[in-house]
């Protein structure tokens, strides 16, 4: 053999950085906690504009987590002697005030910003 020794430059800085990668975009690294920001603040702007008069409706937003990367965020039903069911008067809710829609039209775009620039700012 001759003594050659191979030598790849930058060998180690790129392996560093790929597990800077890998541990970025692990459910508990920088994408989800992206993720569970987003689907937290969304919620909040779902319950924000969600109408009380009983309190029934708003008690009644729900985030459920399914999984770890994955929210669902919806109404319950439930019922109040003044307003009946959830399932029933929550529609007309959202079409007289809007909360799913304002908020997804007024905070998905500060949310995935949000979310895509912890992201980032994750990564090397």
């Amino acid at each position: 053999m001759s003594g050659f020794v191979p030598d790849v430059q930058g060998l180690k800085e790129a392996q560093a950085a790929v597990e800077q990668i890998f541990r970025a975009v692990q459910p508990d690294g920088a994408l989800g906690a992206a993720v569970r920001g987003a689907a937290e603040a969304l919620y909040q702007g779902i319950y924000g504009r969600t109408h009380e008069d009983t309190g029934t409706l708003r008690a009644s937003e729900r985030i459920v987590w399914e999984g770890a990367l994955m929210a669902r965020i919806y109404t319950s039903d439930q019922r109040n002697p003044k307003g009946g069911r959830t399932s029933v008067y929550g529609p007309v809710q959202e079409a007289a005030v809007g909360m799913y829609a304002n908020t997804f039209a007024d905070d998905v775009p500060a949310a995935a910003a949000g979310a895509i620039a912890a992201i980032y700012g994750a990564l090397p």
